[in-house]
């Protein structure tokens, strides 16, 4: 088929071809803001024994990383506890969190992935 109605038809195909597009990355927008929302404690706990960034209701400014443990007994005795980061080392070393029963986080979300070398540059 040659001349307008061949313009035409490859014309409907491309607007399909890009609207599909759009709509893989209308998902995507709104898979990282989901990801990037802060979660009430009081709704969700998050994943157990996971590095997360916290903040309580009377700071919110200031964030801390923490992550959440189950103990069964002990100096705190049977519940989830959080251990907050201590400032230095790497987030993935559980020696570098501290516990204390007094810590209390109204709101949590995850800590985003570090950027790769190609990012980085």
């Amino acid at each position: 088929m040659i001349g307008p109605d061949a313009d035409l038809l490859y014309a409907e195909r491309e607007i399909a071809e890009i609207k599909e597009l759009l709509s893989a990355k209308d998902a995507e927008i709104e898979r990282l803001r989901e990801a990037q929302k802060w979660t009430a404690t009081k709704d969700q706990w998050p994943p157990e024994e996971t590095p997360v960034l916290v903040i309580s209701e009377p700071w919110p400014e200031q964030i801390s990383t923490a992550l959440i443990v189950w103990e069964d007994a002990g100096e705190h005795g049977a519940g989830y506890l959080w251990y907050v980061h201590d400032g230095l080392g790497g987030i993935n070393d559980s020696s570098n969190y501290e516990c204390d029963d007094e810590y209390q986080f109204s709101h949590w979300m995850p800590i985003p992935k570090p950027p790769t070398l190609e990012e980085k540059q």
